[in-house]
């Protein structure tokens, strides 16, 4: 004769102000009304598909289990909800900032982790004792993607993590440089976006740029703003436009992690307070190259201007050695061992054969930048 027991089935709860993993309890309970079995602190994901309690189901649902039926029951418990940040904040590269969760009592100790790049890869902060805040000094670099996840320190699987949030610069006052440059791999012609990364402005003096190409000089550094290329449609830089830069006339050297560097043919005066608009993508040409160069210090796609790609190894020229570099992460993806961020010349996270071409096209190319 067939038994009977009675279980019914919870859904796991997602809160608004975060993406939330309940604690759950389950339960077998006989036609008797007596528990004949419980496992705590599991999730949904866990016991879907195992034989030992059949396939889970939204509904209240018969399963069969070894010949008897019954009914599932999965008590939500509690869950672990990131309150702070909330999402779509803007915390300052080096501000302290408070994180704030609420968790269930029964949680003793959380572990903090922070992303840059939308939850693909997590950085540890601290693991601390479940109070429901703590203060965080925000890292960098800059990014339109930061997450927080916070979880069960004796159970990575019960967590919460927060919507995105912004990690910018402050900020301050004094001229200012609005930056609109386009970067190959990382820009995607047909949608007219730009994977989000990070990019550096050199200010500097005493520059000589001849038309020759010959007894150029590179001048001093005076100083380096960080800027961020954002995601939006316009490919409009970003924090970059509130990075304040000292009054003066520089020559601005652009760099990127691995695109060849460029530099404006003529300086830049900064010495005003209205924003200054520096604007690559398109002509007229505005970045250095030698009379009769060999190539162009940018390459041009669908009558807009890219920095060129490929530069894995930050030396100016893209040669067999950046190859290597390539040929040493390929396969990887962000988190791996031999993952190396400088190989991946689209920006997408994974080292592959599309990497390796941008590599390709850009072969025997050097940077004008003395």
């Amino acid at each position: 004769m067939k038994r009977f027991f009675t279980l019914l089935i919870g859904l796991m709860l997602v809160a608004s102000a975060a993406v939330a993993q309940s604690n759950l309890e389950i339960g077998v309970i006989s036609s008797g009304g007596t528990v004949d079995a419980t496992a705590g602190n599991t999730t949904l994901q866990d016991l879907k598909g195992q034989s030992a309690i059949g396939e889970l189901t939204k509904d209240t649902t018969v399963v069969e289990v070894g010949g008897i039926y019954g009914m599932l029951e999965v008590k939500v418990s509690g869950q672990i909800t990131v309150l702070s940040p909330a999402g779509g904040e803007n915390w300052s590269v080096g501000s302290v900032q408070t994180i704030k969760w609420s968790a269930p009592s029964s949680v003793t100790n959380v572990r903090l982790e922070y992303s840059l790049d939308g939850g693909t890869t997590y950085s540890n902060i601290a693991t601390v004792s479940n109070t429901g805040s703590f203060y965080w000094t925000v890292p960098g670099p800059p990014t339109m993607n930061a997450r927080i996840r916070i979880s069960d320190a004796t159970n990575p699987k019960f967590s919460g993590v927060s919507n995105t949030f912004n990690v910018i610069f402050t900020r301050r006052g004094g001229p200012q440089i609005d930056l609109k440059v386009l970067l190959e791999g990382y820009y995607d012609l047909t949608r007219n976006t730009q994977r989000s990364t990070a990019v550096e402005v050199e200010l500097r003096t005493g520059v000589v740029l001849n038309s020759d190409g010959k007894n150029n000089k590179g001048g001093t550094v005076v100083t380096t703003v960080p800027f961020y290329l954002t995601e939006d449609n316009n490919t409009r830089a970003i924090d970059g436009v509130g990075d304040a830069v000292p009054n003066g006339s520089y020559y601005i050297v652009i760099k990127h992690l691995n695109h060849l560097p460029i530099v404006l043919s003529n300086p830049v005066d900064l010495s005003r307070t209205a924003t200054v608009i520096i604007d690559l993508t398109q002509a007229p040409i505005r970045e250095y190259q030698p009379t009769g160069a060999t190539f162009p210090a940018m390459i041009t796609r669908d009558n807009k201007k890219l920095m060129r790609g490929g530069e894995y190894r930050t030396d100016k020229l893209i040669t067999g050695d950046d190859w290597q570099v390539w040929k040493d992460a390929y396969g990887s993806n962000a988190g791996d061992a031999n993952w190396n961020a400088q190989a991946d010349g689209n920006g997408d996270g994974s080292i592959t054969g599309d990497d390796w071409q941008i590599w390709y096209d850009n072969y025997g190319t050097w940077s004008y930048v003395p």
